[in-house]
């Protein structure tokens, strides 16, 4: 089994924390590569990393639900809301 899947001390294991550090990892995405956007495959890179992909899922829906990001373009692209901005 893989490791990470059972990580106990998972620091974004709230979903309020994994879509604010996925937020984190979008906004210092967007403004290295000075677009608009984030690709989904490197935000999802970086934050399993750190975290798993359960925190991973749980961070993208709970930011999807407070409307503070969408997936944009055959699920390839995230882009930050006004609301995510100030999340």
């Amino acid at each position: 089994m893989h490791p990470k899947l059972f990580k106990t001390d998972d620091p974004f294991a709230k979903p309020e924390a994994a879509a604010r550090e996925l937020i984190r990892i979008m906004k210092a995405e967007t403004e290295t590569k000075e677009r608009p956007f984030a690709y989904v495959g490197t935000v999802n890179s970086v934050f399993i990393s750190a975290s798993t992909v359960k925190s991973y899922s749980a961070g993208r829906d709970f930011g999807i639900a407070k409307n503070w990001f969408k997936i944009m373009r055959a699920g390839c692209e995230f882009h930050l809301t006004p609301e995510g901005e100030d999340a």
